[in-house]
Order: C-alpha cells, then structure tokens, then sequence
C-alpha cells in the first residue's frame, strides 16, 4: 500500500511545486514507484515535467467531478517508475463542480482505487486553505510543509 504525501503550506512561494517534482523525481530514481498529483490550477508541477497543459484533455479537474476514472487521467512518464496525474486551470472552477456532501474526502475517495498500484502518492498543493488543500490534506497519510525561513512565511504557517 503506497504513502500518501501533501506537501503543502497556504503561502505560495515557498517550494511546494519545486519539492514535490524533485522528491518524486529522486523517489522514482532509487526505483521507487511514484505518483505525483497535481492539485494546483496553475499545473506547475505539470508542467514541470514537460506535459503541455494546453493539450491536456483528461485532468484531475474530470477524476475530482467523476466525469471519468482516476486510471484514465495518470499520463506515464516512459520508462521511469514516475507518473502524473495532471492538472489545468479548469481546476480553479472545482468547488462549483463537486457534490456538498463529503467533498472533503472526494480526492480520497479517488486515491483508494490506485494506492495499492505505487510506493509513493505525492500531492502538489495550491497556496491556499481552500476547498484543494483541505482534499489533499484528508487524502494524505502525512504532510511535509515548505517553508522560507522569513517572518511573514513563519507567522503565515502559524496561522493554520
């Protein structure tokens, strides 16, 4: 059964995008099997790793909304143990998109069909305490925080 991962924190610019494509990177390395989840509209860590936003046709946005299953949307990054599940900017509407009841748990309800299939599940968060971060903090398992080592980021972080 894979671990679940949230890397998060409500201030943006302090590394989450760049922590989580590394981490998954460096995990898939030692041979691990790894999947990075993309829960950020911006879709950095899509982009990261070269997937074209624009010609994305299947999202975490269509999984989250149940328009389609979570295998159909995890694009394989060739012959490395590291996949994506990807994200767009149609990730931004979501809130208006999912069912009130349980929503917290609608992207957990979704990582249940496929943790068995990987060693490592890490979740890229958005810079907010929004309807996004709180799925991938009830999704995860455990959660690393980015922080800058600056007042304004560590007085932010003791505001959650």
């Amino acid at each position: 059964m894979g671990k679940i991962i949230a890397i998060a924190n409500q201030k943006g610019g302090v590394g989450k995008t760049t922590t989580s494509v590394n981490l998954s990177a460096g995990l898939a390395e030692l041979g691990k099997r790894v999947l990075l989840v993309d829960m950020d509209p911006q879709a950095s860590a899509t982009a990261s790793l070269g997937i074209s936003r624009s010609g994305l046709y299947t999202s975490i946005t269509e999984v989250l909304t149940d328009a389609i299953k979570i295998k159909d949307a995890i694009i394989r990054l060739g012959d490395l143990h590291l996949d994506v599940l990807p994200a767009t900017i149609d990730l931004a509407h979501i809130e208006l998109k999912v069912p009130a009841e349980d929503r917290e748990y609608t992207l957990r309800r979704h990582l249940v069909e496929i943790v068995d299939d990987y060693d490592y599940l890490l979740i890229d968060s958005p810079p907010s305490l929004g309807f996004l971060t709180l799925n991938t903090l009830y999704a995860a398992d455990s959660v690393l925080i980015p922080v800058q080592c600056q007042f304004l980021a560590i007085d932010g972080l003791s505001l959650t």
